[in-house]
């Protein structure tokens, strides 16, 4: 497996991901997500990880405010777990 960092400006693959829509499972792909905005992405080891739980997503959430007088018009989490799991 082969990892690659990513910077300011990279483009991004045109990804599909799982989301809630009324309680159903949907499709929506990263661009369209994403399309002409500012955004900051995280990720999660996992929905409920300790370490996630308690230091990352409400470090994250603390500084929404910062990141939105900066500029930033969206803000991205994403985790290796099914959607219903991250809505709860």
């Amino acid at each position: 497996m082969v990892f690659t960092q990513i910077k300011v400006g990279d483009q991004l693959p045109n990804c599909s991901l799982a989301t809630l829509v009324n309680d159903a499972p949907s499709e929506v792909r990263l661009h369209q997500l994403m399309a002409k905005k500012a955004v900051v992405i995280f990720g999660l080891v996992g929905a409920y990880v300790p370490a996630c739980t308690r230091h990352h997503v409400p470090n994250i959430l603390e500084g929404i405010d910062k990141l939105q007088s900066a500029g930033i018009d969206q803000v991205f989490c994403f985790a290796e777990n099914d959607p219903w799991v991250l809505d709860s």
